[in-house]
């Protein structure tokens, strides 16, 4: 990261997303959401959800959200089905029980844009672009996000208060 980038990530540190801005992100998720839901969405739509899974993973990952990382595989596993039951780019309807785990992600997803600061939501739409940007081989999947931050919070957890080097010591 640059000087310029670092300095503008510390002025919207200790901002949060406007109204207007929270207001905006959501409706369009949940617009998404609807779309998906009633058969009627594209590419677009999907995608939107996919990122916003990533974001929303990136942002609990740094302690905004839920400490209960089984939603995003379980997301993460609904949208994968959903995509594989599609043919040729036409979406189909998105099934009730994946409508449902969506929703409960977007739920997060919503608390997360309101108490998170500005800095962290950028830097998570940062780190879910490079992902997607990435070549094929060098991107992540979300249980492969998940399950390195599940052994990195082991790890922390078993460190000692004496040992905040900020080094894992593995016992």
């Amino acid at each position: 990261m640059n000087m310029e980038a670092e300095s503008e990530m510390l002025n919207l540190a200790g901002q949060t997303l406007t109204r207007a801005g929270f207001v905006k992100i959501s409706l369009k998720n949940h617009l998404c959401l609807l779309a998906l839901r009633k058969g009627c969405g594209s590419n677009y739509h999907l995608g939107t959800l996919v990122r916003t899974v990533f974001e929303s993973f990136f942002l609990a990952q740094s302690g905004y959200g839920t400490t209960d990382l089984s939603v995003y595989p379980e997301v993460g596993e609904k949208l994968a089905q959903f995509t594989a039951s599609c043919t040729k780019g036409k979406l189909r309807k998105l099934s009730v029980e994946a409508s449902r785990v969506v929703g409960a992600l977007l739920a997060i997803y919503d608390r997360q844009l309101e108490h998170a600061p500005l800095g962290l939501l950028v830097s998570a739409h940062d780190r879910a672009e490079e992902n997607f940007s990435a070549a094929p081989s060098e991107r992540k999947s979300l249980n492969t996000l998940v399950t390195m931050e599940q052994v990195r919070r082991m790890y922390e957890s078993k460190r000692s208060p004496s040992q905040s080097t900020g080094m894992f010591t593995m016992w």
